[in-house]
């Protein structure tokens, strides 16, 4: 059923043209993990089919792409992309080189309306595996189970595949340039020191967040989500009973009135009610948030307006899933989003206190993920990028045009214009089973911007240098226009 359900989501694909590269190639070679015990034979072999044989692929995929300004292309990368010593050296090189391969190809094909992304599931027990670890596979899942993060999802193919879907589809639009972690937060964490604490010394924490022991069309049919300070018509289409939270009573309960059924709004207690009148909370996304005023300078940021930046953005995300946690630990399930920002990955463009509270929000939801998984909890978070509103224009002093204008020019990902939907339709995504095994992971909405800085290029630029080489979309289009018009080179170079 879910294979038939798999294939009735890829049905818009269309099939008179490439839209989509998916590099499935993977190559481990020897299990030696050893420098000395790495054979050059290997080591090439790993490279020639991890590396070269996807950049062969992706080569020629943009060639066909290109003209058409479209597609996605996709890579299959590994957990050996972000956490070291597990694997040998050729396979755990050949990955991080996957990912510099798809962060590059992220700056050069954005140009062009052409998304890149990479996957890196976790460990599943498959014959392949336990036949090149030499183990039963009943072994095999009793590894894997206990040596994971998030407790109570079982990692199979279909969490790849799912993955995938979502990323090559027009839901995922405005995600470039990421390397979305499937592996129900295994990479954020290390456990090493508690685990050695433990065996030597016999002793135990029981450290607790806890204070006291108190169908594909609609994907989230019959759960339970609290929002704060949101708004929820994506959620309640897919069949969720949502709770908004605001300090805006006016504006909440007409949000309300206009969705009608399957909406409630509440100023206080919402978990409470929840829990009264439902039973239980499914899913608690804290997007409410704050900018206050815009001085970057740490001499112009007042007292007032960093605590508030704090008490809203940061204590209010907490207390919400503090108490969002209270009422999922005992039954063991649940989701908890934050809404984070591209403050939390790139700094300079945004107050002080703005920067400081969405990094503390990332610390939070990583932390969570480590303490929650273990009741089959998820905790993650979205960072958008800025999305031409009239609140933002607003705040900028500019009008909306001249808004839609930077955000155009400022640009990777060329040929798609950001709106609120990208950030619902990625909260949809992460809320439902379909990302059952997505833990603590900072999810990028921000068409790659994140990936690159292209101030050195500019610079470079303005001194009346040109680079032939240069990567940034922002160097010289007039040359990439050139390269289109005079024709493509032959498949043979």
């Amino acid at each position: 059923m879910a294979n038939l359900t798999l294939r009735q989501q890829c049905r818009h694909f269309r099939n008179d043209h490439l839209t989509l590269i998916v590099d499935v190639k993977k190559f481990s070679g020897d299990l030696d993990k050893t420098i000395l015990g790495t054979t050059n034979e290997n080591f090439k072999k790993v490279f020639d089919v991890n590396v070269y044989g996807a950049f062969l692929g992706v080569k020629h995929a943009a060639r066909v792409m290109i003209p058409r300004k479209s597609g996605v292309i996709l890579f299959i990368a590994s957990l050996a992309s972000v956490v070291c010593g597990e694997t040998s050296h050729a396979y755990t090189m050949s990955k991080h080189a996957i990912v510099g391969l798809m962060k590059n190809l992220c700056i050069e094909m954005g140009q062009y309306g052409i998304r890149v992304n990479a996957i890196s599931p976790c460990a599943v027990s498959t014959p392949i595996l336990t036949d090149s670890l030499g183990i039963d596979k009943a072994t095999l899942d009793e590894v894997i189970t206990e040596s994971a993060v998030l407790k109570g999802a079982a990692p199979d193919a279909m969490d790849v595949a799912h993955a995938a879907l979502h990323l090559a589809s027009d839901e995922a639009k405005l995600v470039h340039g990421f390397n979305l972690m499937v592996d129900g937060g295994y990479t954020v964490t290390n456990p090493a020191i508690s685990l050695t604490f433990k065996r030597g010394t016999g002793s135990h924490n029981e450290g607790s967040y806890l204070e006291d022991e108190s169908d594909y069309d609609r994907k989230l049919k019959g759960k339970v989500a609290i929002i704060t300070g949101g708004t929820t018509r994506l959620f309640v289409r897919h069949g969720a009973n949502v709770i908004i939270v605001d300090i805006q009573d006016k504006k909440g309960r007409a949000l309300c009135n206009d969705i009608a059924s399957g909406t409630n709004y509440s100023d206080s207690s919402s978990i409470s009610y929840a829990h009264c009148n439902y039973g239980k909370l499914d899913i608690m996304f804290n997007n409410a948030g704050i900018s206050r005023d815009l001085d970057k300078t740490v001499l112009g940021t007042t007292n007032e307006n960093f605590k508030k930046a704090f008490d809203v953005n940061v204590y209010g995300a907490f207390l919400g899933a503090k108490h969002a946690v209270r009422v999922m630990i005992p039954r063991k399930s649940g989701v908890i989003l934050f809404t984070a920002s591209l403050a939390s990955v790139v700094c300079g463009e945004t107050s002080h206190a703005y920067t400081m509270s969405k990094h503390a929000i990332v610390g939070l939801m990583k932390n969570l993920c480590v303490k929650m998984g273990q009741y089959g909890i998820r905790v993650n978070a979205i960072s958008p990028c800025a999305v031409s509103t009239p609140i933002l224009a607003h705040s900028l002093g500019i009008d909306k045009a001249t808004l839609d204008e930077v955000i155009i020019e400022s640009a990777v990902l060329k040929g798609v214009s950001p709106d609120a939907m990208d950030v619902a339709h990625t909260t949809l995504y992460l809320a439902g089973h379909e990302a059952k095994l997505v833990h603590g992971l900072n999810l990028m909405v921000d068409g790659g911007y994140t990936v690159t800085n292209p101030t050195f290029s500019l610079a470079f630029k303005s001194t009346g240098g040109h680079n032939k080489g240069c990567y940034s979309p922002l160097c010289s289009r007039k040359m990439n226009r050139a390269v289109i018009e005079s024709g493509l080179p032959s498949l043979k170079s």
